[in-house]
């Protein structure tokens, strides 16, 4: 009996003890976020500079936010994390989570402000998420910014995803082989890639897979012959188009592998970072792309820790979570309900503007020490909070995409 009402007694401490220590954990993690959080606007530099203080711009290369997709007051965080990290963190490129032929055609329409360019990048964006009203404003307003910037300052779009709207692809591959004598060496691969933008076959059949594997083949060993041809835009063209090659990959078999595709994005942010050494980089993706710890390949998570990456060490993420948002459906076009963020109580308290930014960084941080979940959308297992993103924005009462 005595030993019975030992294990009893050992089992109600216990019991008790758990019970404390969560109690005491939320306790913490309130205190700490109500030291370390800020309304923020439009001017993000006017209300949150203190939680993103200068050394910790400068220390850093590489800075994400992560959203879901769809949601009108997405654009307009980008647009604003875009301007202060330009102005405080001296931020040239934009990645952009869409595929790099795109991203050549952004940087046209920049240049000029040509909205013809504008309507054919969305017009092959139907039935995704990027076909709104709403992200093409964001290119507008972009636009409008850096045409203020001094040339040598203005915003680069770097496309980082494989190439989901492969019209786009080979229509950058048509265009920059255009307008240029052809060396005779090089003219049947050429004509072959030509043909199928002309004959309008995008599809990823054998037969395109072929030709664009054979191009960068053919790149590869008549490089001087190449460079004498597209000069400068060799890097376009030969980046495109191995890129293709990614696309057929994580797209093999009418499937989709989410591993290759986040490959696809690392090797090309590899062969961007070389291009562009030293500079710095902001981009926003899908929040899945920009958590630095996962079971399988992200993005993040490549560059930020690869022994390989040239950042390595220098990645701030930056997750959006959501409360009373809806967002635009992509196959219905209709506005539907966000999953509103996981652990709500704790930062409801902190949460009475419509943008709340939060520093899960730093001493004694509760969300450093283990894994508070943020996001319904997903079950974290292993780690702490900050293996994922050291800041996290709340977003209230989004409406949805404006649909065209």
């Amino acid at each position: 009996m005595e030993i019975l009402r030992f294990f009893l007694f050992i089992s109600l401490f216990f019991a008790c003890f758990s019970c404390k220590k969560e109690k005491f954990d939320e306790i913490a993690a309130k205190d700490f976020l109500s030291a370390n959080h800020a309304p923020i606007s439009q001017e993000i530099a006017n209300s949150a500079q203190v939680l993103l203080p200068t050394q910790l711009l400068q220390q850093n290369r590489v800075f994400l936010t992560g959203e879901r997709h769809g949601i009108y007051d997405n654009q307009l965080l980008q647009f604003a994390f875009l301007k202060f990290l330009k102005e405080k963190a001296g931020v040239k490129y934009l990645l952009h989570e869409g595929g790099y032929a795109a991203s050549v055609y952004y940087n046209l329409y920049l240049e000029n402000g040509n909205e013809q360019i504008l309507d054919m990048i969305f017009s092959s964006y139907r039935g995704t998420f990027e076909y709104s009203k709403s992200k093409k404003d964001f290119w507008k307003n972009l636009y409008q910014y850096n045409a203020k910037l001094p040339e040598n300052e203005r915003i680069i779009v770097l496309g980082l995803d494989v190439e989901h709207q492969r019209i786009t692809a080979y229509r950058l591959l048509y265009e920059l082989t255009q307008n240029r004598t052809l060396p005779q060496e090089i003219e049947p691969i050429i004509r072959q890639v030509r043909l199928i933008f002309t004959n309008q076959s995008f599809g990823d059949s054998p037969a395109n897979e072929s030709t664009i594997k054979n191009l960068v083949a053919d790149i590869s060993a008549k490089r001087a012959i190449y460079e004498g041809y597209l000069g400068n835009r060799l890097f376009d063209f030969e980046l495109s188009a191995q890129n293709l090659l990614y696309t057929f990959d994580t797209f093999k078999n009418n499937g989709f592998n989410t591993d290759t595709r986040e490959n696809a994005i690392w090797q090309n942010f590899l062969k961007l970072a070389q291009k562009y050494p030293q500079a710095k980089f902001y981009g926003q993706f899908g929040g899945y792309h920009v958590q630095q710890q996962s079971n399988g390949l992200r993005m993040a998570a490549l560059i930020q820790h690869s022994a390989s990456s040239p950042v390595r060490g220098q990645v701030l993420s930056i997750q959006y979570t959501y409360q009373n948002c809806f967002y635009l459906d992509s196959k219905s076009n209709t506005p539907q309900a966000v999953s509103s963020i996981a652990n709500e109580h704790l930062f409801a308290e902190y949460t009475k503007t419509n943008w709340t930014l939060f520093r899960l960084i730093g001493e004694q941080s509760p969300f450093s020490q283990s894994l508070i979940q943020t996001n319904n959308d997903e079950n974290r297992k292993e780690g702490t909070t900050t293996d994922y993103f050291q800041y996290m924005v709340v977003i209230k009462n989004s409406l949805a995409n404006e649909p065209f």
